[in-house]
């Protein structure tokens, strides 16, 4: 049994070095057309970072700083392709799985046909899939394997024996499958990565529409723009009405034409073109009248305003009395009810010392 087991290992090793030493690396060569021993220089690090832990998601930081900065892959496939692999990429897992079974159905001297040799690598292809990257996960889908073919599943106690190293020789093949991977897959999506940053410039067929100008993209944005004519100032009502249409039955006077200012309905102006307030007339001149005395003055916001204010100031001060004379009849209130339930002191001496009817002579 011991010779059986010894050609076990060997069997699982030399299926494993066949797989990662040639035929991955044809792989890698046939698509990419690199040299596929200067990648695994590249990758040196993980795989033996695999060897030790036993574990491809725990080799996960290091395969990442391995290919990013030793070959140089973008960080955008890296980070895709390398988690993925590490939970369905197990070709190693795959491997020896399918070849434990075989040797399990030889020991027991069970014939295997093709189709249960077939069912075998199936099997094995979706239990690995389904593994866990944790170290020894193949042991618990190894009974998937022996149920689908018959075979005895208490003899995966002879595999436990030699699985420590095992395990560690398919799981340094998984991490060197899954980089390989992420290679093929960036040599694959050069082009596309390259027209994503925009290093690749657009072919000379492609003919964009002309932008639509509107008047705001035809406007200078140093110069202002150019505002519609002002519509005439209307007449300033500063004067009473009556004063108003004296000034107006004035403007068609000889002294008004005299004027040199539009402006001046009332009187001259010395300076023409210079905005000012009309001359007050004397009462001797033609066209006087008298401002309106207080009781017929038109009322002005200001006047509103006043009065107000001393409308508010005067319910102030009226509810301010109020409230003390409210204060001092609740007092006052309060000692009426005090003095109905007490006695004065007076009152109540008198009372404790008045002579009964009796004692009276």
């Amino acid at each position: 049994m011991a010779r059986q087991l010894g050609m076990y290992m060997v069997t699982v090793m030399v299926g494993l070095m066949i797989h990662g030493g040639i035929i991955l690396p044809l792989i890698f060569f046939f698509v990419t057309r690199k040299n596929p021993f200067t990648f695994y220089t590249g990758i040196f690090q993980a795989w033996i970072t695999a060897l030790g832990t036993a574990s491809s998601a725990g080799t996960l930081p290091v395969t990442f700083r391995c290919l990013e900065e030793n070959l140089h892959i973008d960080k955008r496939v890296t980070r895709f392709v390398l988690p993925i692999g590490a939970t369905i990429n197990m070709d190693g897992t795959a491997l020896y799985e399918a070849v434990a079974a075989i040797f399990i159905a030889q020991m027991n001297a069970i014939h295997l046909d093709g189709g249960q040799i077939i069912t075998v690598s199936m099997t094995a292809t979706l239990a690995s899939v389904g593994a866990a990257s944790i170290p020894s996960a193949g042991l618990v889908t190894m009974l998937l394997i022996l149920t689908a073919v018959g075979l005895p599943t208490q003899d995966i106690s002879l595999l436990i024996a030699v699985d420590w190293l095992l395990d560690r020789m398919r799981t340094s093949i998984n991490v060197v499958g899954d980089s390989f991977g992420a290679g093929i897959v960036d040599f694959l999506s050069q082009a596309e990565l390259a027209e994503i940053d925009g290093d690749v410039p657009l072919p000379a067929e492609v003919v964009f529409p002309s932008p639509i100008l509107t008047e705001m993209d035809l406007m200078d944005p140093f110069k202002p723009p150019q505002l519609p004519p002002r519509s005439p100032r209307p007449l300033s009502l500063n004067h009473h009405p009556h004063s108003l249409s004296q000034c107006h039955s004035l403007s068609h006077s000889p002294r008004s034409i005299r004027s040199h200012s539009s402006r001046s309905l009332c009187s001259p102006s010395p300076h023409p073109l210079r905005a000012h307030s009309p001359r007050p007339l004397h009462r001797t001149e033609s066209g006087y009248c008298a401002l309106p005395i207080h009781d017929n003055q038109v009322p002005t916001p200001r006047s509103f305003r006043k009065r107000d204010r001393e409308r508010f100031h005067l319910r102030a001060r009226d509810s301010y009395r109020g409230s003390e004379t409210e204060e001092e009849e609740e007092k006052e209130r309060m000692v009426d009810e005090g003095s109905e339930g007490e006695e004065s002191d007076d009152t109540a001496y008198d009372r404790r010392h008045a002579i009964p009817p009796c004692d009276l002579p």
